[in-house]
């Protein structure tokens, strides 16, 4: 079960699904409420990584999958962070992704120092403001985005920047991007007094992102963690690094009850 991050859609999974299915491996990957082509949810508040895990839940009990092994990239990995802790209930396995966790925010990540990676929280979360300083040049925060967070020439064309913004073109999609960051606080929140993960985890960070913070973040929140980094990629590891995705990931499907 995948689940991409922000500026991105289920696209962002091509290279890793296509792998997947060679080595025989079955996978879904769905957009987040208000991403790709998910509806919107309304108000910042409903973007709470635990209620937008409880929609994608359920979504995925209606498909009849009720075992599986969550993957989220990005704000993709605060929504599996917050599913796996909320409603563990059929997560045989847990794979998080260069990503700065609600709920497991690591200290001193948010300072002014560190403003070039991170400002995206800061600005993205200010009401109405990121609206009006992108409208009708959407494609100018992504392509800015996509130049200084990748590191692997190629991973992310034109071309793929121009299927991101097919979503990322509407405003209504623009403000839902937003509204994960609005709602981080209220995630915090839900996500402050939630038993350690019991599941195998593994705790996947770029060099040239998150590194091997992920899982000294995590380690106190896991039972049974394990973490790698992820050389020579950027933050955008799905892309630039779909093959040791797929050999961390069916690592990953070992160390579960899950069929190989």
């Amino acid at each position: 079960m995948l689940i991409a991050g922000w500026p991105q859609t289920l696209h962002a999974w091509r290279a890793v699904q296509a792998k997947l299915a060679d080595a025989g491996i079955r996978s879904i990957a769905l957009d987040p409420p208000g991403l790709g082509e998910s509806d919107p949810i309304g108000a910042a508040a409903n973007y709470a990584t635990p209620e937008v895990a409880r929609r994608m839940a359920a979504a995925l009990a209606s498909a009849g999958v009720d075992r599986f092994v969550l993957v989220g990239h990005d704000v993709g990995a605060w929504i599996a962070y917050a599913w796996a802790s909320l409603m563990p209930q059929g997560v045989a396995g847990l794979m998080l992704q260069d990503a700065a966790i609600p709920g497991a925010f690591p200290d001193g990540f948010l300072s002014i120092g560190n403003a070039a990676r991170v400002f995206q929280f800061a600005f993205n979360a200010v009401p109405e403001l990121p609206e009006r300083l992108t409208r009708g040049r959407e494609r100018v925060y992504l392509d800015w985005l996509f130049e200084t967070k990748t590191r692997v020439a190629g991973a992310v064309t034109a071309e793929d920047i121009s299927v991101y913004m097919r979503c990322y073109g509407q405003a209504e999609r623009m403000s839902a991007g937003f509204n994960y960051y609005r709602a981080v606080p209220a995630s915090i929140d839900a996500l402050n007094d939630v038993a350690p993960l019991t599941m195998p985890v593994l705790a996947l960070g770029a060099e040239f992102g998150v590194g091997a913070m992920m899982g000294r973040v995590l380690e106190p929140r896991c039972t049974d963690l394990k973490s790698a980094v992820v050389a020579g990629s950027g933050h955008f590891i799905p892309e630039e690094a779909p093959d040791v995705v797929c050999r961390e990931l069916q690592a990953l499907i070992a160390r579960t009850s899950m069929p190989g």
